[in-house]
């Protein structure tokens, strides 16, 4: 945790726009635990991890929504057990339930 307050306050000091994706709770098994942060520069930049690599995809879009427009948005997020979620492969099962951006 404390390599993603370093790095937000590296790229915040640069004058870059940052943003905090942070899950909020996840139901059965899932690969990172409630707390979890990724953060989104304006210029493309990723630090950090919320999942296992099955919605880092779909998490920097709505990234990149939250940083043209200003709103915080929460998002819920479903792993399919050995198939696909949302686009991606994933084989945990579980649910990040929320993520909020």
């Amino acid at each position: 945790m404390n390599d993603i307050v370093e790095r937000l306050q590296e790229w915040t000091a640069a004058g870059e726009d940052v943003a905090v994706a942070t899950v909020v709770g996840v139901k059965r098994s899932a690969p990172r635990p409630p707390g979890s942060k990724m953060l989104v520069s304006a210029s493309g930049k990723v630090e950090g991890a919320v999942s296992g690599g099955c919605v880092e995809g779909a998490i920097v879009e709505v990234a990149d929504e939250v940083l043209r427009d200003g709103r915080p948005q929460l998002r819920h997020f479903v792993a399919a057990r050995h198939g696909r979620a949302g686009g991606m492969l994933s084989a945990s099962g579980g649910r990040i339930h929320e993520v909020r951006t």
